[in-house]
């Protein structure tokens, strides 16, 4: 899953099966495009990643480029989780997140 903010300056790459923080857990990162160096794209806050085996998060970035969503349709018995997140001081800080009732076996979040 890639995404370019509105300005096409920054973007942002999941990895769903990434097994760094947990099994498959899975990763988001966010780039721009050049880091006003000539030193190609440079990476934006720190690297997010799943905490639970399965997770598989992935994410979206706003139009801005200063906020995102991570998503794992597989949380909680396939009910699914989102968490909001804005870049604060060069930092990708958690702002919310939306819980589904684990029976409700949604998938929320495999489609944002």
């Amino acid at each position: 899953n890639n995404q370019l903010d509105a300005t096409g300056s920054r973007f942002l790459v999941s990895a769903k099966k990434s097994s760094f923080g947990a099994k498959e857990g899975g990763m988001v990162k966010v780039y721009n495009v050049d880091d006003g160096y000539g030193g190609g794209p440079r990476q934006i806050g720190q690297t997010l990643y799943g905490n639970t085996d399965g997770d598989e998060v992935q994410g979206v970035l706003s139009l801005s480029g200063n906020r995102l969503a991570m998503f794992t349709p597989k949380r909680d018995d396939n009910a699914g989780r989102v968490w909001i997140f804005e870049l604060q001081m060069g930092r990708w800080v958690n702002i919310g997140k939306i819980v589904r009732p684990k029976d409700s076996e949604e998938r929320f979040g495999d489609t944002v």
